[in-house]
């Protein structure tokens, strides 16, 4: 074996380990660092998916008359309206 195959031979194997090695420890500081901000952000999208979509609900409920229009506002400002217990404020939807 000469000088330039095992430097080929170390230059694959620390390819290997970078390759390798970068993505698990990208993931490990992602995990300490980043993550808390981001599961709160998708927290809140979430809660506000299943908000427009309780809403949605409720109108197709009144447009087909199993809800009648006293209650269908009570409802529906009650979800617009809908405390966000991270911000520890109430949240008013704007909705399209």
């Amino acid at each position: 074996m000469t000088a330039i195959d095992i430097a080929v031979i170390c230059l694959m194997a620390i390819c290997l380990v970078v390759g390798v090695g970068e993505p698990l420890a990208r993931r490990r500081l992602y995990s300490m660092r980043g993550a808390e901000g981001d599961n709160d952000t998708e927290r809140l999208l979430l809660q506000k998916e299943m908000l427009y979509g309780a809403i949605r609900d409720l109108d197709f409920d009144f447009q087909t008359g199993k809800v009648d229009q006293k209650d269908y506002a009570n409802s529906v400002n009650s979800l617009k309206e809908k405390p966000c217990k991270s911000c520890g404020s109430s949240m008013l939807l704007i909705l399209w």
